[in-house]
């Protein structure tokens, strides 16, 4: 992320388990800070609760913060960096930069076992279309980035900043690996849970099955289309990322 000087993950898993080494195999090279969760179970009010933690506790006073889920790259538009679209904002008296999702899918709608290390992101999923909206029926807006005082809310969908007009791109790469197993056990959970937002996941479970395992592509809703002036054209998959786990 061109404009970044500083990674914070927060890890779903133990000092000792398989992802938080896998996270930390993978930060040589850039300052990155680990932090371990300790929420329990996963749900989108405790994820922003950690987030709002690594705010509150590393973004500087008028500093800017930029947040983005594994499976999502942020585009800023007409910007070369995060830096040069922050100071566009700022100009508007803009507090938050909000985007819209572009779920990025293979050109058949088929849901790969794994990435292809050889082929770059681009290649792999040249459609942009609307699952997130169309099959789950929820919302597609995302919070890129805003000024350290604004809070994160659940999902990083909406804040109470003020927003700039400039509206960006977040491409959503969820859609290969073992996304329908996560999304059967997600379902699981946030139903246990009693979560308003478990019905997103059962709608998108059900039109997977319905669909054989499949996005349907030629459906209008979805809005299918080869990405125009696509960022991740070239953008080769860093070896030992194949499982369908993260990018």
């Amino acid at each position: 992320m061109k404009g970044v000087s500083r990674f914070i993950f927060i890890v779903w898993d133990s000092r000792e388990g398989p992802l938080w080494r896998d996270v930390e195999s993978r930060c040589h090279g850039f300052d990155t800070i680990l932090i371990e969760s300790n929420a329990g179970t996963f749900n989108a009010e405790s994820d922003a609760m950690g987030h709002n933690s690594i705010r509150s506790t590393y973004v500087s006073a008028n500093d800017w913060y930029v947040i983005c889920d594994l499976d999502e790259f942020h585009d800023p538009g007409g910007y070369s960096n995060f830096h040069e679209a922050i100071a566009a904002a700022r100009m508007t008296g803009a507090t938050a930069i909000c985007g819209v999702l572009l779920d990025r899918i293979s050109s058949d709608g088929h849901i790969h076992s794994a990435l292809d290390l050889n082929k770059s992101l681009g290649a792999q999923f040249p459609l942009a279309c609307n699952v997130i909206g169309s099959m789950a029926r929820a919302t597609r807006k995302k919070i890129l980035m805003a000024r350290n005082d604004i809070e994160i809310t659940p999902g990083h969908h909406v804040c109470r900043g003020i927003l700039w007009d400039n509206e960006c791109r977040v491409h959503h790469f969820k859609w290969f690996g073992r996304v329908i197993h996560e999304t059967s056990t997600r379902l699981v959970s946030y139903e246990r849970q009693n979560l308003y937002y478990a019905h997103q996941s059962r709608r998108l479970f059900e039109c997977f099955k319905k669909n054989a395992n499949m996005i349907p592509i030629n459906d209008p809703k979805l809005d299918a289309s080869l990405v125009d002036n696509d960022p991740l054209a070239r953008l080769m998959v860093p070896r030992g990322v194949n499982d369908g786990t993260y990018l």
